[in-house]
């Protein structure tokens, strides 16, 4: 068994990395040699974890419809937590999309705005995931609509925090 002395069971990734590109950047349709790369590197980690850490794929947004396809099929084999925000921020047809075609757990809504940005997404059973920030979506009244609302469609809530130490007490 790995040593783990702070008890960490989950471990986020940028899809950047193995690709060497900048993260959160939109970036052109992904090659199939990147493809390639991204899968090798997430089976890597996999391997070297095991099964009981949970991989987050992170992707900020930056990638186009048949490239976020292709991702999710690259990682599949992982059995990642979830493919973290594959597409632009704004809700479309294309999460519709690929949420049909693909089999990894989708999350989004670290950049959406207020409940009614999360409403299509909760609405079209486009995602497995939500994520709020409390900056962006209307503070606790905003967060705990939203969580109302993702009950509803008995949708999970996770909560995202890149602030300091109100934002991530009120988070918690």
């Amino acid at each position: 068994l790995k040593e783990n002395p702070q008890g960490f069971q989950a471990v986020k990734i940028n899809t950047t990395n193995p690709i060497r590109r900048p993260a959160g950047r939109f970036t052109t349709t992904l090659t199939n040699q990147d493809l390639h790369r991204i899968r090798t590197g997430f089976e890597n980690v996999r391997q070297e974890l095991g099964p009981e850490y949970d991989i987050m794929v992170h992707c900020h947004n930056e990638y186009d419809l048949p490239s976020s396809i292709g991702i999710a099929r690259a990682v599949e084999n992982i059995d990642p937590k979830w493919l973290e925000d594959p597409l632009p921020v704004a809700f479309s047809d294309s999460w519709v999309a690929l949420k049909r075609m693909c089999r990894v757990p989708l999350l989004t809504g670290e950049k959406v705005e207020m409940p009614q940005g999360f409403y299509p997404f909760l609405k079209e059973q486009a995602v497995d995931f939500i994520y709020p920030d409390i900056a962006f979506c209307g503070g606790l009244t905003g967060v705990m609509r939203i969580a109302h609302l993702a009950s509803l469609y008995r949708i999970p809530v996770a909560t995202h925090n890149v602030g300091g130490i109100l934002l991530t007490m009120a988070s918690i």
